[in-house]
């Protein structure tokens, strides 16, 4: 790194707290801290939303330099689907809901219970204990200094909580735009530089291997469709549900999610081709987890590596600060109710999210067993109550919901302990399918003894 990679990277941070505290002030009355005071316009919308799904970036570029491919069908394609039918099944219904959060929108079908049950869930669901992860470690990268993760876990995640709690969603849509002009030049930028070391892309092509080249990437259909599986996520993701109701208007978050798709598509074709050449250029790297920064550093010149930087960077920050504030949202204001102001409720809500991220963080260091194990036990119980609170097909009765809920999480939960535990009854399938299944039982059989 040089002087010029560390004052680009100093200029960024400086930034964030320009964009954070500096402009006009609004009154932050519940509505304008929570979702902006729904007037989101278009381009702010499509900002916010692209930037904040790509925060796993560091997850991304380690499946990707371990299963080629199999990124794009893990990680692309199946989140394009859900995202399209998002926009056409659940835009409406969200828009025309008075409420301010998933769990509140929960409530208004299934009540107070189901609330709390679905704000321990959302709370679960947007730990922001990945992206801690993966900011501490680049950091660590970045300084050089050798110092114990927790100091930079605690460091990184200070910062984000310093401007998400002060300026609530806003500041995190602004940030978000930003973020967003960086994550594309970045990747852009490697690139470019790394297909410049060959005779072209054929030559390029020709050195990856054949293994990487195979949709599955090796792996078997089960788990890779686990994956696709666990794509559902977009379904109950509280981050599109804020983002679509603080839009200005229905056509505004129509028209922003399919925009959004188009720009996920050329991000991820962009980071498949980056993983492949860490594949290429890296074939021996101990740490596939830093495939993208090894990359830079051996790729890109001054100047251009503290670009690519920036655009890591501002890749997970965009979803750390995004998860920091919704999870602190569900504990603070949806959960519990921490204190008698309702905005203080959620920054203290922010505050404590924060905490308990860094301490999973420690805990559970690889970014992937944090996806999988989260989505594996908290999807299932979840998403056929969401769907249910917007789309009168899928209800059922409220005693029978809270079952469901309690089943799903209970049975993945389960069957994660003891697949984890090495048990040999477990091994073989993911603990995303028992606890779908026992879900899928429960409804059907409310839907049979379902009155309106």
């Amino acid at each position: 790194m040089s002087t010029i990679d560390y004052a680009l990277i100093l200029v960024y941070f400086l930034a964030l707290l320009v964009i954070t505290f500096w402009g006009k002030k609004e009154h932050q009355d519940e509505t304008n801290y929570i979702l902006a005071g729904r007037k989101l316009t278009l381009p702010a919308f499509v900002a916010t939303l692209v930037s904040t799904w790509y925060g796993g970036i560091l997850g991304v570029g380690e499946y990707g330099y371990s299963y080629g491919i199999s990124q794009w069908v893990v990680f692309g394609f199946p989140y394009y689907i859900f995202a399209i039918l998002f926009a056409f099944f659940l835009v409406k219904p969200i828009r025309k809901s008075s409420s301010l959060s998933l769990p509140e929108a929960i409530e208004q079908t299934y009540g107070k219970t189901a609330r709390k049950i679905g704000a321990l869930f959302v709370f679960l669901l947007t730990s922001p204990a990945p992206y801690i992860v993966m900011l501490a470690l680049l950091f660590k990268l970045i300084i050089g200094i050798e110092a114990d993760y927790t100091l930079y876990a605690i460091g990184v995640t200070l910062f984000s909580l310093l401007y998400v709690w002060k300026g609530g969603f806003s500041a995190v849509v602004r940030t978000d735009m930003l973020q967003l002009v960086l994550m594309y030049l970045g990747f852009a930028v490697l690139v470019f530089f790394g297909l410049s070391r060959f005779d072209g892309i054929t030559s390029f092509v020709a050195q990856i291997p054949e293994t990487h080249t195979n949709p599955t990437g090796g792996q078997s259909v089960f788990y890779v469709m686990v994956w696709f599986f666990l794509a559902l996520w977009t379904f109950v993701d509280p981050g599109f549900h804020q983002r679509v109701a603080a839009a200005k208007d229905e056509k505004t978050a129509k028209r922003g999610i399919i925009i959004s798709v188009i720009f996920w598509l050329v991000f991820d074709s962009l980071t498949m081709i980056t993983s492949l050449l860490g594949v290429v250029l890296l074939p021996d790297l101990n740490e596939p987890i830093l495939v993208y920064p090894q990359l830079a550093m051996l790729l890109l010149p001054d100047g251009f590596r503290g670009v690519f930087y920036l655009g890591l960077l501002a890749t997970i920050m965009s979803t750390l600060d995004s998860f920091l504030f919704l999870s602190g949202q569900s504990l603070g204001r949806d959960g519990f109710v921490l204190s008698k102001q309702k905005v203080k409720s959620t920054q203290l809500g922010i505050v404590i999210s924060g905490i308990i991220g860094i301490v999973l963080s420690v805990v559970f260091p690889s970014v992937i067993s944090l996806w999988i194990g989260i989505g594996s036990v908290v999807i299932p119980g979840l998403l056929l109550t969401v769907l249910g609170s917007f789309i009168p097909f899928f209800r059922i009765n409220k005693s029978t919901n809270q079952i469901m809920m309690f089943s799903g999480f209970i049975s993945s939960s389960f069957w994660l302990t003891g697949k984890e535990l090495g048990y040999s009854f477990f091994q073989g399938i993911e603990a995303f399918y028992p606890g779908l299944f026992v879900v899928a039982a429960v409804w059907l059989y409310g839907k049979r003894t379902y009155k309106p």
